[in-house]
């Protein structure tokens, strides 16, 4: 991790330049670097997504997973607060498990974010 890098997740997030070091640090590797690349790709968004999202490759995959993720937190009855939570972590156990994919949640790639 570079002064750089640190610089631009501050740039993208807002964080203040402690914060974004102390974030970034605390990342696994493959997490930062993942991070990284979406500081580099970010657009108007406000929040940073996992690159492979809009991959033309995995893009496909990931949504697929997703509306699986959905439908199955919709028929275990999870609404309300925490059902994103829910969602991304089915989410994440169906793209690694059939497909072996990494996949990283909002809230992975934005831990200083609150979601519900």
């Amino acid at each position: 991790m570079t002064a750089s890098d640190i610089q631009d997740y501050h740039a993208a997030t807002g964080c203040p330049l402690g914060r974004a070091q102390e974030l970034l640090s605390a990342m696994p590797p493959d997490l930062r670097e993942r991070v990284l690349l979406a500081v580099k790709q970010k657009s108007s968004r406000k929040l940073l997504i996992d690159p492979i999202e809009t991959d033309s490759l995995l893009a496909e995959k990931v949504r697929e997973a997703a509306d699986e993720a959905t439908r199955a937190a919709d028929l275990a009855g999870h609404q309300g607060r925490e059902r994103s939570h829910v969602v991304w972590a089915m989410q994440k156990k169906i793209l690694a498990e059939r497909y072996g994919i990494a996949w990283f949640s909002p809230k992975d790639m934005n831990p200083d974010v609150i979601f519900d």
